[in-house]
Order: structure tokens, then C-alpha cells, then sequence
């Protein structure tokens, strides 16, 4: 996915989460429904995405390190 990207364009997407801001629930349920629309020979289009909240680009979560647990003697 990041072949065609810059360096930097690269190093921002694996440092940040990017979110287009569009509502795809309604595209994942149309998705869902295409081996039945293939059997049927129905032709839908796919539902408009709609736009729930502006585009943002924000810094992953660093993820906590574990604590590692003691080594106990074995009697």
C-alpha cells in the first residue's frame, strides 16, 4: 500500500491514524450482500458515503510496555 507513497508520506501514515471522515457502515452491508446479488443477476450501485465528520490526521498510541513478572525459585 505504501509503494507509490514519498518518504514522508510513508513515515505519516505509519506514524499517524488517517480518517476520511466518511460513514462506510452502510458500504460494508451493501459488501456483504454481493454473492447474493451475483446469484440473483442484480446490478446495484453502492451506497453514497456519507460524510460524518471532518478529515483528521492523528498520532497513533503509543502502546504500554508490559510489566514482566519476577522470576520465582523453584523448590
Amino acid at each position: 500500500m505504501t509503494e507509490n507513497l514519498t518518504g514522508d508520506e510513508a513515515l505519516i501514515r505509519s506514524l499517524h491514524a488517517c480518517d476520511d471522515g466518511y460513514d462506510w457502515t452502510s458500504w460494508h452491508v451493501w459488501r456483504m450482500g454481493e454473492r447474493r446479488r451475483i446469484s440473483e443477476h442484480v446490478f446495484t450501485r453502492p451506497p453514497v458515503r456519507q460524510r460524518a465528520m471532518p478529515q483528521s490526521i492523528k498520532p497513533k498510541k503509543k502502546r504500554r510496555q508490559k510489566r514482566k513478572a519476577k522470576p520465582t525459585a523453584d523448590f
